[in-house]
């Protein structure tokens, strides 16, 4: 006597696995585009906005939200940031909104020792690795002394 198989239920285990597949790929690319494009991140300083460009989460502060004062280089561990609320976090990359110590933090962080911190007025703390943090310091020093008459 010959037995057959059961036959599938239906197509939704091959549209199943077929959805997986295109999600994984998705992920994929969207991972790789997210390392590849942040070697590209800029930060621009004008007369008047420090602009960053980088693919998802831009930004753009007027010179006169930013806390000159309290400029500086800071090694990205000490900071104990600890919570990510938009954004990504992985080895090696971390971009978007996160927060840590009662305070906010947009992050561009690719490098965690030599990492510039650009406090601003507006309730939060913009990080964004560099090695040219004493340029970019000065830079933002000599538009807000053009700006307000002291140069």
């Amino acid at each position: 006597m010959a037995f057959q198989m059961t036959k599938p239920a239906g197509h939704s285990t091959t549209i199943t696995m077929i959805l997986i597949c295109v999600f994984l790929m998705c992920m994929f690319l969207f991972l790789f585009l997210m390392f590849t494009t942040s070697g590209k991140y800029t930060l621009t300083v004008t007369k008047d906005t420090l602009t960053i460009q980088s693919l998802f989460y831009n930004t753009r502060i007027h010179l006169s939200d930013v806390n000159v004062d309290s400029l500086r280089m800071v090694d990205f561990d000490g900071l104990q940031i600890n919570r990510r609320t938009n954004g990504m976090g992985m080895p090696g990359l971390s971009v978007g909104w996160f927060a840590g110590n009662g305070k906010k933090y947009k992050l561009y962080v690719t490098d965690r020792k030599n990492v510039l911190c650009i406090p601003t007025t507006k309730g939060y703390d913009v990080l964004f690795s560099t090695t040219q943090g004493d340029i970019i310091m000065q830079e933002i020093k000599k538009y807000l002394a053009v700006s307000s008459g002291q140069y």
